[in-house]
C-alpha cells in the first residue's frame, strides 16, 4: 500500500513538473513577442540632476520643490535627468510578478540621451535631456517580456526536488549503511531523530524512551519573551524613514477602498484576490462596526468634509491589520517549530528544552523581521500567515496515526485550503504550495521501515537527507531572493546616514504623488476638499499621527465625532455641504472643527491643546472658565461668537480636574468645537 502511494505521488509529481516546465516555456515564448507601449510619468530627478552638474553640495535646507525651481531657473544648468516608466496598451502582457519588461530604447527622440532602465526587467528608467519641458508620453515604444529569474529559480527548485526524490532510495540506503558501520556515534543521532523506533535487543534502551517534553516549558518561554519580541518588532518598524514605501501604503489602501466600493471588481482576478476578499467582507466591515474607521467606501470619502484625515485613518487601519497578520505569522511559526521539536527530540533536560525553545522563537522572529520592509504594508503579510497556518495543519495531520480517519482528512483539506489562499495572496508563494507534499512525506517518514539484520531492529528508511537538502535549497532560495530584491532597498533605508533630504518629501511632493496614482476620482475629492495650500498643510499636519488624533476626538462625547465629520479651520473650507468658512482669525487657523449636534454635548479639555466654542448664538450661561475672544470667524459670511475654554491646572486643584463642559442644544445654536494644537502654534 505504501509503495503504491509512493509511486502514485511520484507520478503526480513528475506530471506536475512537466506541466510547470511546459508552462514556463510557453510563457517565455509568448513574452518574447514584440508589443507596443509608451513612456510616461516623466519627472525631474532632482538629486541626479544636481549630481550631473556637480551641484550636489548646495544648500540642503531647500525642499524638493525649492531644489526643482533652483534647477529650472539656473542658466548654468543645461542638462537634466528625468525619471520615467513604461506603460502598456496590452492588458495582459505587461510587467508583473511573472514577467519583467525589456523596452527597445534605440528609437527614441533626439533630445533623450543615455537612456537606461533602472535594472533588468524593471519598468522604470532615466535619461538625460537639455529640455525643461517633456511631453506627457512618448508613443510607439516596442518591448518584450521575459520570465523573471525568481520564477525560473522556483522551477529549478521543483526539478531539483524531483531529482532528489528519484535518487533518494539508493543514496539514502547507502548513506545510512555507511553512517551506521563507519560512525557508531551517529547511531544515537539517527535513532533520536526518528519518531517511532522498534528496539528488540539494544542495551541502552532508556535513551530512547518514547516520551514527550511538557507543554508548559514552551508556553512559559513564549509568554515571557513574546512581549520583548514585540518591542523589538516595534523598534525595527520605527527605525525606517517616515516615507519608506509610502506609495505602497497609498496604493494598497486605495485598492482595498475601491474594491470595498465595488468599483474595481477586476481586482478579484488579480493574484492578490484573497486578501482583497478578506478586507472587503471581514476586516473593513469589522473596522466600521467597531468604529475604528470612519469610511469604508469611496462615497463616504467623497462626502467627508475632511477626506484626507479619514483616508489616512483607513490606511492606518490597513497597516494595523497587516502588522497583526505579521505577528500571528511569527507566532504560528513558533508553534510549528515546537510541534516538530516535540515529535523528534527526546531530551529530558528542561533547561536544554527552554534554551532551544527560546532559540527557535528568536530565529522565527528575526527571520520574519529580516523581510519586514517587503511585507509589512503589502499583501504578503496575510500570505505568510496563511502559509504558516497551512504548515500547522500539515504537521497536525502527520501526528495523526490513523491516516484514514476523518480528523486526518480534515487537516489535509484545511492545509490545502490555506495553501491555496496563500497562493491567491501572492503568486510567489507557489513554491511553498509545491513543497507541502514533500513536507508531509518528510514528517511521515516513520511509515517507511525496513529490517536491519545487523542490529536486530527496525530502522526507518528516513527522509532525513531529503529534509536537509530541502532546507538547504529553501534557505539558499530565500537568501538569494532577499539579496536580489533588497539590493536597492537597503541603501534607501539608510539614506539618513548620508543625505536626509533624499527621502523626506515635502507636503507638496506628497500631494502630487498621492494624487497621481489613482485617477480623477481621488484627485477631485481632494481638490474639492482642500482648495488652498494652507488647508492642505493643516490636514497633512494632523495626519502625522492619526491614532493620536482619533484619541483626541474622544475628548468630545458626541455621537458623530468621527474623522470624516471633522473639518480644517481654514478660509475656503467646507464644514458641511452647505457651510463655508468665509473668514477666520489667524489664531484659529489650522485646527480641527467638530460640529455639536447632540441634545447634550460633553467636552473634556486637554492641557496640550486649545479648545474653543464657536456658536452663532451668544452663550448666556455664566462660566468663569469661558473667555470670549475678539477673533473673527464667519461661516457663509455670518459671524460667530468665539469662546476659549479653559481649566485650572492640576497643581492648583490638588490633582483635581475641572476641564469638563456640557452644552445643551438650547444653550447653543449651530455650534462647533475647535481644537488647536497650541504647541505647534507656539513653534
Amino acid at each position: 500500500m505504501i509503495s503504491k502511494n509512493k509511486n502514485l505521488f511520484l507520478k503526480i509529481y513528475i506530471l506536475f513538473v512537466i506541466i510547470i516546465s511546459v508552462a514556463l516555456i510557453v510563457l517565455q515564448i509568448l513574452g518574447s513577442k514584440k508589443r507596443v507601449g509608451y513612456l510616461t510619468d516623466f519627472k525631474l530627478n532632482v538629486a541626479k540632476t544636481l549630481e550631473l552638474n556637480n551641484l550636489e553640495n548646495i544648500n540642503n535646507e531647500l525642499d524638493e520643490e525649492g531644489l526643482k525651481n533652483f534647477i529650472l531657473n539656473n542658466e548654468n544648468i543645461t542638462n537634466y535627468i528625468y525619471h520615467f516608466r513604461i506603460r502598456y496598451y496590452d492588458k495582459v502582457f505587461r510587467n508583473s510578478d511573472i514577467y519583467g519588461v525589456y523596452p527597445d530604447l534605440s528609437n527614441l527622440p533626439d533630445y533623450m540621451e543615455n537612456t537606461e532602465m533602472d535594472g533588468d526587467g524593471i519598468p522604470y528608467g532615466n535619461f538625460i535631456s537639455d529640455k525643461k519641458d517633456i511631453e506627457e508620453k512618448i508613443d510607439n515604444i516596442n518591448y518584450v517580456l521575459k520570465v523573471k529569474s525568481s520564477l525560473k529559480l522556483d522551477v529549478k527548485f521543483i526539478i531539483g526536488i524531483l531529482i532528489i526524490i528519484l535518487i533518494l532510495p539508493v543514496t539514502n540506503k547507502i548513506l545510512n549503511s555507511l553512517l551506521l558501520k563507519l560512525f557508531p556515534f551517529f547511531k544515537n543521532i539517527i535513532y533520536k531523530l526518528n519518531n517511532k523506533i522498534y528496539i528488540d535487543n539494544y542495551k541502552d534502551c532508556n535513551l530512547y524512551k518514547n516520551s514527550k517534553p511538557n507543554n508548559y516549558i514552551f508556553i512559559l518561554t513564549f509568554t515571557i519573551f513574546f512581549p520583548f519580541i514585540y518591542l523589538i518588532y516595534q523598534s525595527i518598524y520605527s527605525s525606517f524613514p517616515y516615507y519608506i514605501y509610502w506609495d505602497s501604503t497609498h496604493i494598497y489602501a486605495m485598492d482595498i477602498l475601491l474594491s470595498s466600493s465595488n468599483i474595481m471588481p477586476d481586482h478579484f482576478f488579480h493574484p492578490n484576490m484573497f486578501p482583497l476578499i478578506l478586507y472587503k467582507y471581514i476586516f473593513v466591515p469589522v473596522g466600521k462596526l467597531l468604529n475604528i474607521i470612519s469610511i469604508n467606501n469611496i462615497n463616504e470619502l467623497k462626502n467627508s468634509s475632511n477626506p484626507y484625515l479619514a483616508y489616512s485613518e483607513f490606511a492606518e487601519y490597513i497597516l494595523s491589520v497587516c502588522k497583526i497578520s505579521f505577528m500571528l505569522f511569527c507566532a504560528f511559526m513558533y508553534i510549528n517549530i515546537i510541534k516538530i521539536i516535540r515529535i523528534h527530540i527526546y531530551n529530558f533536560n528542561k533547561i536544554y528544552l527552554f534554551i532551544n525553545s527560546l532559540l527557535f522563537l528568536l530565529i522565527s522572529f528575526i527571520w520574519a523581521n529580516s523581510i519586514f520592509i517587503n511585507t509589512v504594508i503589502r499583501y504578503e503579510t496575510i500570505g505568510l500567515l496563511l502559509c504558516s497556518i497551512s504548515l500547522y495543519f500539515t504537521i497536525t495531520a502527520s501526528n495523526i496515526s490513523d491516516k484514514y480517519s476523518v480528523n486526518h482528512t480534515l487537516c489535509i483539506l484545511a492545509s490545502g485550503f490555506f495553501a491555496g489562499a496563500a497562493f491567491l495572496s501572492k503568486i510567489l508563494f507557489a513554491g511553498y504550495i509545491i513543497s507541502i507534499p514533500l513536507i508531509y512525506i518528510t514528517l511521515n517518514n516513520n511509515e517507511y521501515k525496513e529490517y536491519d539484520k545487523l542490529n536486530n531492529k527496525h530502522v526507518r528508511i528516513s527522509f532525513n537527507i531529503l529534509l536537509i537538502t530541502t532546507i538547504i535549497l529553501i534557505v539558499f532560495y530565500f537568501i538569494f531572493y532577499y539579496f536580489v530584491i533588497t539590493e536597492k532597498i537597503i541603501p534607501t533605508a539608510f539614506l539618513n546616514q548620508s543625505h536626509k533630504s533624499a527621502y523626506v518629501f515635502t507636503q507638496i511632493e506628497w500631494k502630487d504623488f498621492s494624487y497621481r496614482f489613482r485617477g480623477d476620482k481621488y484627485v477631485n475629492i481632494m481638490h474639492n476638499a482642500y482648495k488652498t495650500e494652507e488647508a492642505w498643510d493643516a490636514a497633512f499636519y494632523w495626519t502625522r499621527n492619526i491614532k493620536q488624533v482619533r484619541k483626541l476626538l474622544s475628548q468630545i462625547a458626541i455621537k458623530n465625532n468621527s474623522l470624516k465629520d471633522t473639518a480644517i479651520s481654514e478660509k475656503g473650507m467646507y464644514v458641511s455641504t452647505d457651510k463655508l468658512i468665509t473668514n477666520i482669525d489667524k489664531n484659529l487657523t489650522g485646527g480641527l472643527l467638530i460640529a455639536l449636534n447632540d441634545k447634550v454635548n460633553e467636552v473634556y479639555l486637554r492641557a496640550d491643546y486649545d479648545f474653543y466654542l464657536l456658536t452663532s448664538k451668544e452663550y448666556s450661561k455664566k462660566d468663569s472658565r469661558m473667555i470670549i475672544k475678539d477673533y473673527q470667524f464667519y461661516i457663509n459670511n455670518n459671524p460667530y461668537f468665539v469662546y476659549k475654554l479653559s481649566m485650572d491646572s492640576w497643581r492648583k486643584l490638588n490633582y483635581g480636574y475641572n476641564g469638563d463642559y456640557k452644552f445643551s442644544n438650547e444653550e447653543i445654536e449651530d455650534a462647533f468645537i475647535l481644537i488647536v494644537d497650541k504647541l505647534a502654534k507656539e513653534l
